[in-house]
Order: structure tokens, then C-alpha cells, then sequence
């Protein structure tokens, strides 16, 4: 998915999960799919830092765990994949509170005005991350709900009881 935002526009993408070493992980895999794929894209990487890079197009990758500070990097796409690791971590209301917390402190604080944002994750708790925005900002967000296995009326079209 960055690549091809990043493909389109000269965008600033902030990229989020649930440590720094999962984000960096990422945005390694990133990095590798723009440089097997810069021909078809229209772009390359002009730095390679896995923390914090740029492309020839003069778009910006930042990548940063939950609960990291993000101060100096101003974003268009803010995407949050995985903000807990484990079960445990989603059902800790200590956790939850300091995700909620880093995310208005933090994350949005870094975003653009009129910039998007993507949240994926596994839906563990109520009080999670994305249980509180649905329920303090639903009206804001499109919710894209894939069970892992398939039911009724499948946004996919998977048969009921197919995985995901």
C-alpha cells in the first residue's frame, strides 16, 4: 500500500505498529518492494535509513512505534498496523490508556490538516484503539470489518467458514 501512495503524490507517510522493531521491519519490506519494483512505480529510493526515508519523487517514509514520540516529521497518511502484540496487551486497560494517549498526543498531533488515516488491527477488546474511536469518532472513519472466518454476506465474498 505505501509504495503505490507514494507512487501517486508527493506524500509524507507515517507509519506506525506496535514497536519500533515491527515498524522498521516494515518499512524494510517496503523499501525492498519500491527497489524490485521502481521501474513499473516511476520512482526509487533516494535514502535508505529504515527509520526514515525519502524517494526520488520527494516523498517521505517515517516509521516509529506506539507510543514513541514523532515530534519533527508532519504526515498526509498516518497508518497505525498492529498497535498491541498480544492479546494480554488489549485486555491491560494500562495499555489501552496509553495507546489512546500516545495516539492524540502523538500520532494525530504529526498529521496534516485533511490528512487520512488507516488503522489496522486485530479487534481484541472494547476498549481497544480502534473500539474507542468507533465509539468517540464513528461517524469519521469507514470500518472495514474481515472476520477470520468468513460469515454471512462477506465483504470478500468468501463462502461462510472460509479463513482469511
Amino acid at each position: 500500500f505505501p509504495p503505490h501512495l507514494l507512487q501517486r503524490r508527493r506524500y509524507n507517510v507515517l507509519a506506525a505498529a506496535h514497536t519500533g522493531d515491527r515498524a522498521e521491519y516494515v518499512s524494510r519490506q517496503v523499501q525492498r518492494y519500491i527497489r524490485d519494483n521502481s521501474a513499473m512505480l516511476g520512482y526509487g529510493l533516494a535514502t535508505e535509513a529504515v527509520g526514515q526515508w525519502q524517494t526520488t519523487r520527494g516523498g517521505e517514509y517515517k516509521a516509529a512505534g506506539v507510543g514513541v514520540g514523532i515530534a519533527g516529521f508532519r504526515a498526509d497518511i498516518g497508518l497505525i498496523d498492529d498497535p498491541v502484540k498480544s492479546r494480554e496487551e488489549a485486555d491491560s486497560p494500562v495499555v489501552q490508556e496509553r495507546i489512546w494517549d500516545w495516539y492524540w498526543s502523538d500520532f494525530t498531533t504529526r498529521l496534516k490538516p485533511g490528512a487520512t488515516q488507516v488503522l489496522i488491527m486485530t479487534r481484541w477488546s472494547e476498549g481497544d484503539l480502534g473500539g474507542r474511536l468507533e465509539e468517540t469518532e464513528g461517524d469519521q472513519w469507514h470500518v472495514v470489518r474481515l472476520p477470520a472466518i468468513a460469515e454471512d454476506d462477506d465483504p470478500l465474498g468468501r463462502a461462510p467458514g472460509d479463513w482469511l
